[in-house]
């Protein structure tokens, strides 16, 4: 074997280099390449997750919204009742005020209100007793198996030499659908 002349040498060694180069341009291109597909993916899986995040707490958002409106419509039936049906319910009324010994106590029916769905139906309850006596009057009324909601609350003391016994005045309402 001859040795190369210095211009074959120079050939060689050019094509040497430029084959390196041309393999690591090669591999450089493609690194580059798939680091832009890369960072496409996670942009596109940052997207995704950000969506979600988004989705999530649109979701939490609902969730309380529905919680409320099952807190807002879980006595819905107890609060207002198909039918207007006093008569039960005063009977219930009587009863606590017999069972708690509250012989001093008046239940009247104010004026019906109409709503827009419904009717408001004002009851007025008036008497002295003890306190602990409309303490467990106003405990009873929780109890019933129809709602009511108080309007107005009044105690004081019934006389000045401080006997025990308290004055109330209370309001409450009961509500019905309105008949159709």
């Amino acid at each position: 074997m001859t040795a190369p002349t210095p211009a074959k040498r120079s050939l060689l060694l050019g094509a040497g280099y430029a084959t390196i180069t041309l393999v690591f341009g090669t591999m450089i291109a493609l690194a580059l390449f798939r680091g832009a597909t890369i960072r496409s993916a996670i942009a596109q899986s940052n997207a995704t997750i950000a969506q979600r995040v988004a989705t999530n707490h649109t979701l939490q958002d609902l969730d309380q919204r529905i919680t409320l409106i099952q807190l807002k419509t879980n006595d819905y039936d107890r609060l207002v009742s198909p039918t207007q049906d006093l008569g039960q319910f005063l009977d219930q009324l009587n009863k606590a005020r017999q069972d708690l010994n509250l012989r001093d106590l008046t239940i009247s029916t104010l004026s019906l209100t109409s709503r827009r769905k419904s009717e408001e139906l004002p009851i007025a309850i008036r008497g002295t007793g003890t306190f602990a006596q409309f303490h467990d009057f106003l405990q009873r009324l929780e109890t019933l198996p129809r709602m009511s909601s108080v309007k107005h609350l009044a105690v004081e003391a019934a006389d000045p030499a401080l006997t025990g016994k308290v004055s109330i005045e209370l309001t409450l309402s009961i509500y019905s659908s309105k008949p159709s």
